[in-house]
């Protein structure tokens, strides 16, 4: 069962890569090219129509030429056409799969980012404020030492320091799903 809000950036990404839809482009190249190569193998007609006048006479001319091509039907250029156009497919393939590959990692490391954040917000930064603030109030009390004290104020600095780098980490991570989607959120 996949996530509809995955499935969502999957589509989006699909839409908004300029990888992506350059590569479209050129499958779109490669079947109008073969559809010219195709068009090749049949000759040109050209018509041709004139008027001569000579010492009083008077004439029209008109006639059709073209190639009759015996031997060259263009199958060179339309088999090499054709093998441009399939690589050109699973470029665009290749590519579809690299960019699915991004966003679900992006996705995940966001994921995985929010799930910090929200557990230190709701467990360990209240649980390292609550100590240091008994403590404090011991200190003040007089029932507990100076070292005790500032050993539990430095673990809740690095508690709010390790909290300040999980936020980063977390926007960092929705830096690089903005960039594997291709648009900003």
């Amino acid at each position: 069962v996949e996530n509809p809000a995955l499935k969502g950036l999957f589509q989006k990404a699909e839409e908004m890569r300029p990888d992506l839809r350059a590569q479209r482009q050129r499958v779109e190249r490669e079947r109008l090219n073969m559809r010219l190569q195709k068009a090749n193998r049949v000759p040109d007609i050209t018509p041709a129509l004139g008027y001569k006048r000579d010492f009083g006479q008077n004439t029209i001319a008109f006639g059709l030429s073209f190639a009759l091509p015996v031997f060259n039907r263009n199958q060179g250029a339309i088999a090499r056409s054709e093998a441009e156009e399939r690589r050109q497919g699973f470029e665009l393939e290749r590519i579809r799969l690299q960019v699915r590959r991004e966003v679900q990692q992006a996705y995940d490391a966001l994921q995985t980012q929010q799930a910090l954040v929200r557990s230190l917000e709701s467990t360990y930064v209240p649980s390292a404020q609550r100590v240091r603030d008994i403590t404090q109030q011991s200190f003040r009390a007089g029932a507990t030492d100076l070292i005790s004290f500032l050993d539990t104020e430095r673990t809740f600095r690095e508690t709010l320091q390790t909290y300040n780098q999980v936020l980063y980490d977390r926007r960092v991570a929705l830096a690089k799903l903005e960039g594997a989607v291709g648009t900003d959120f």
